[in-house]
């Protein structure tokens, strides 16, 4: 076994007071020796901002006193008591207290959105189009400029100018900040979405006036923001001192406590035997879909080094939706993903362990693990049955450990070495302490096909049917049931979707299309589809091949009769066109145009290490 010591320091910030006391930039530098107890494990951290009352600070607990002031401002750029508002009374709350304040704002105001028929958006503004250009300057320069406090007092500076083109040149070139980009977006469709977003934020907060705040959730119309904000605090911001007595003390205070921390240097904040500590916390976002090549790549290792190595010293939010589409049919909602329904049920399965799994860590391991692995029901049952299955070693230095491992499923062997793309673990026979070697091994198999197809039937119902009942768990398939089928969008939105053997194909694809997006097991799905086009795709096959499978047809016949089943063949018919077929069926086996005698055979000539049932033929 290994011994870790960790050192972490953290760096405090400059410390702005709520009283007119002179104040000093200040530093702390700690070291923390605590292998067994990282600081996540001394108490909940829900929102690491600051760490107050340090003579209450042990060992096993952690007492974090979340103190943040929340300010919502809701305005429009034109208004004068809105222009009075912001120049004044919150440009010196952000001047003074921006470290210690959560300021949110909305330039919207008594504006009002109207969407058209045919799908146009317009925004109209309680002073003219001159305000909502200003608007959308400020929206702009809330979505580009980075530093959120810098970006208020930006939009500050243009309001006392009438918040135009020229201001924005003004404010820019007094602050240093590049003012094209934010004039840019405001020109541009960007500009109008943040805007319509902005407006429908603010519908939200059910004003009747404006400028509307809110401190701490409740209506403020008070005198002075800035004493307001003070007097809301449980431990206002103070002033501090700083002597040559400072380590001392402050050593004798931690020690005292009986805590690991153990101070290096400090410039120091110490009053009265309590101390404000400003934790410094990166905030990591990362946008994907659960079957982008990409996505699985970075997931499986950049990001899964940076949520093993630093969990509890980063703030991280994944989203897992990528360049999925929401389509709104009245009461309903299709979401569309890119990579088919079998993406959408992977980014649900991601989005649910996020909600149901309580140690966010643990969550995002079970996550990448997935994403692995097809991010499927059978991943998700994998993790749990070979969490305790996991091999360890003791390392001797030097020594070469060997090792056959005849293993299909996915283990936290990646500690050892860098798995790419962790998939599967294939034929590892040498197994050195500093490096593991791993094979992926997975054939991909595309098929392009339309229900009422002579070729396709025989196809689906021999050859892929065969490599799925028998290979099912080794391979990767993805079929798109459209064909040769033609979809029109006419002029007034509606959707019409033609195909080569009439309206009765049309039904039987989008059967196949809602079977795939409604059964979870894929592999289910396609041996289901496969039994469907036995029996002409139909309301009479889907009851059949259900009761035969025990899968209930009847949600699929729902979906393949409402406007997700519309949907989904659409989608299928934008996949089909990005392969530019010229028949069906029409196959891919790893990327490449498959023609051949048995698909079978093939897929397992592919296999550089073949699978046990390979063997049989």
């Amino acid at each position: 076994m290994y011994a870790f010591i960790f050192f972490f320091f953290f760096f405090l910030g400059e410390v702005v007071m709520c009283t007119s006391v002179q104040f000093v930039p200040v530093t702390l530098k700690f070291s923390m020796l605590a292998p067994k107890d990282p600081l996540s494990k001394w108490g909940s951290l829900n929102k690491l901002i600051k760490i107050s009352g340090v003579d209450e600070l042990m060992y096993n607990q952690l007492t974090v006193q979340v103190d943040t002031p929340t300010i919502h401002l809701y305005y429009e750029v034109h208004c004068p008591g809105c222009i009075e508002f912001d120049t004044t009374q919150l440009k010196e709350v952000i001047e003074v207290l921006h470290q210690y304040v959560d300021v949110h704002t909305y330039p919207y105001g008594h504006a009002r959105t109207v969407k058209h028929e045919d799908g146009t958006v317009e925004v109209t503004c309680q002073h003219g189009p001159a305000e909502c250009y200003g608007n959308m300057l400020h929206a702009c320069a809330l979505d580009i400029i980075a530093n959120g406090t810098e970006a208020l007092l930006f939009n500050a500076c243009m309001m006392g100018q009438y918040s135009n083109d020229k201001s924005a040149d003004k404010c820019g070139e007094k602050m240093n900040i590049n003012a094209s980009p934010i004039k840019d977006c405001a020109k541009s469709q960007k500009g109008t979405d943040l805007l319509v977003h902005y407006g429908e934020e603010s519908k939200k907060a059910g004003f009747q006036y404006v400028p509307y705040v809110l401190l701490n959730g409740e209506e403020w119309r008070g005198k002075s923001l800035l004493k307001a904000v003070c007097a809301s605090f449980k431990n206002p911001p103070e002033p501090f001192i700083t002597n040559s007595q400072d380590i001392e003390i402050l050593s004798n205070a931690l020690d005292s406590v009986n805590t690991p921390i153990k101070v290096i240097e400090a410039d120091f904040i110490f009053i009265k035997e309590k101390i404000t500590v400003q934790v410094n916390v990166p905030t990591l976002k990362l946008y994907y879909e659960s079957l982008c090549p990409d996505c699985i790549e970075f997931d499986s290792t950049q990001f899964k080094n940076v949520v093993e190595l630093l969990h509890q010293y980063v703030d991280i939010h994944t989203y897992p939706y990528g360049n999925a589409r929401t389509v709104k049919h009245g009461n309903n909602t299709v979401i569309i993903c890119q990579h088919g329904p079998e993406e959408c049920y992977g980014n649900k399965l991601h989005a649910c362990a996020l909600d149901i799994i309580a140690n966010g860590t643990e969550a995002m391991l079970f996550n990448a693990c997935m994403m692995a692995q097809r991010s499927n029901d059978t991943s998700a049952d994998n993790i749990f049955k070979t969490l305790y299955k996991i091999m360890f070693f003791n390392f001797i230095a030097f020594a070469t450990i060997l090792a056959f491992i005849n293993c299909r499923e996915i283990d936290t062997l990646s500690k050892w070495g860098s798995l790419n793309k962790l998939i599967k673990i294939s034929g590892v026979d040498v197994l050195m302490s500093n490096e593991l070697t791993v094979q992926v091994d997975t054939p991909i198999i595309k098929l392009y096909y339309e229900a009422h197809c002579p070729g396709c039937i025989e196809f689906d119902t021999t050859q892929l049917k065969e490599v799925v009942e028998v290979l099912h768990q080794y391979v990767d398939v993805h079929t798109y049931p459209y064909g040769n089928a033609r979809t029109v969008i006419h002029e007034d939105g509606t959707i019409e979707v033609t195909c080569q053997h009439g309206p009765a194909e049309c039904y039987g694809n989008m059967l196949h299309a809602c079977a795939l997006d409604i059964i979870a097991n894929g592999t289910e799905a396609l041996l289901f589809n496969a039994c469907m086009m036995d029996q002409d795709s139909n309301d009479n096959s889907a009851d059949k091949c259900g009761e035969k499978m025990n899968i209930n047809a009847s949600p699929i016949k729902d979906c393949a009769k409402s406007q997700k089943g519309t949907d989904l063949l659409v989608h299928y018919g934008e996949e089909s066109e990005k392969a530019g077929f010229q028949y069906v069926p029409y196959v891919l086996l790893n990327g490449e145009e498959w023609r051949g005698e048995s698909l079978l055979n093939d897929v397992c000539a592919t296999f550089k290490n073949p699978p046990e049932p390979c063997t049989q033929f």
